[in-house]
């Protein structure tokens, strides 16, 4: 064999040695072993004090609360003719009952009230547990 051959083989063989990238990465990815996640049993039996437990760490998180007396809609025609002195109707009547809102979601309905001379609310009813849990993934 001449010498020219004798290179051109040692050049090939380390070529048909390597192994496909897609190999490799196939043998990496079974190397690693599974672990499944382990969770801790929930007893049925813990009492109010202990759930409240879990919550005092939120107990200082600040909540937007507002109140929400009524709505109306306007075209842009009317909204550009609004002025000082211009009345709004809105889609609620008067003495009605108002919505509390927390983070824009509905918590509670009441009814205005004057104390001294601030405005304030009366809580008339509290949303039910099952409306608030359905309303927190809205």
């Amino acid at each position: 064999m001449s010498p020219q051959k004798k290179e051109q083989e040692e050049k090939k063989e380390p070529e048909e040695k390597k192994e496909p990238q897609d190999k490799k990465e196939s043998k990496e990815t079974e190397k690693k072993p599974i672990q499944h996640a382990k969770f801790s049993e929930i007893d049925a039996s813990e009492g109010l004090d202990t759930k409240m437990g879990n919550i005092v760490g939120l107990l200082d998180v600040p909540m937007k609360v507002s109140v929400k007396l009524g709505g109306t809609i306007l075209s842009i025609q009317e909204l550009l003719n609004i002025g000082p002195g211009s009345v709004l109707t809105l889609d609620n009547v008067a003495g009605g009952s108002v919505e509390i809102l927390v983070n824009n979601k509905i918590f509670a309905r009441g009814e205005v009230v004057v104390v001294d001379e601030n405005f304030g609310v009366r809580i008339i009813s509290l949303v039910s547990q099952e409306e608030l849990v359905r309303k927190m993934g809205d």
